[in-house]
């Protein structure tokens, strides 16, 4: 809805945002302590490339997670 109301630069969703949780933002050392890490890039419309979060969340309640 952001992109839509025109909060992002980019024609398209993705040149204007990307979210990214694969094997590369949670190597195994991050699986194996429990944790998930999320990374989320947005393109503002104020000059700028791209801003980057990243975020890791604690999942050590469940214990690791595996492969």
């Amino acid at each position: 809805e952001l992109w839509r109301s025109g909060y992002f630069k980019g024609r398209t969703p993705e040149e204007a945002f990307y979210v990214k949780c694969d094997a590369e933002t949670n190597p195994p050392e991050v699986r194996e302590a429990g944790q998930v890490v999320v990374e989320v890039g947005v393109a503002p419309v104020r000059p700028a490339e791209f801003i980057i979060f990243r975020v890791a969340e604690e999942t050590a309640e469940f214990g690791p997670v595996a492969d």
